[in-house]
């Protein structure tokens, strides 16, 4: 709790680090869009999150390919986007369908979060129309 209050983040409760619904575990998208500027500044984490596939190799030895679900970094998809820049995408029975997604548009990082869609796709085509009104 000390970590997020020194960043600032006044609406957010972690209690479980893969996001997934619990009573206590909430946040705020003023505060999503903080966290969103940090992982951008941060060198390794920001690469990380415009990757549009990983191979991984297991201790085991097993190897997996896996594709981006972020579809404005993903080339392979209808939704490639050059100037997007990263970010997550993310999915409960509660939250529905949500993304924050960045794009590098006229000199300045535009970060645009959708949340509660109903449909995969959706929070692409919401987010698309959001940046074609910024632009």
């Amino acid at each position: 709790m000390e970590k997020i209050q020194l960043l600032g983040l006044t609406g957010t409760r972690f209690s479980n680090a893969d996001g997934y619904h619990e009573e206590l575990h909430y946040t705020t998208t003023e505060d999503l869009i903080k966290i969103s500027k940090l992982v951008l500044e941060h060198p390794l984490l920001s690469r990380i999150v415009k990757e549009d596939s990983k191979t991984v190799t297991f201790v085991n030895g097993k190897r997996e390919h896996w594709m981006a679900s972020n579809f404005f970094v993903n080339s392979a998809t209808e939704f490639y986007d050059p100037t997007c820049i990263g970010l997550k995408t993310g999915k409960t029975e509660e939250a529905g369908n949500c993304m924050l997604a960045a794009f590098r548009v006229k000199g300045r990082v535009l970060i645009i979060g959708v949340f509660g869609c109903p449909e995969v796709k959706d929070r692409f085509l919401d987010t698309q129309q959001i940046l074609q009104d910024y632009l």
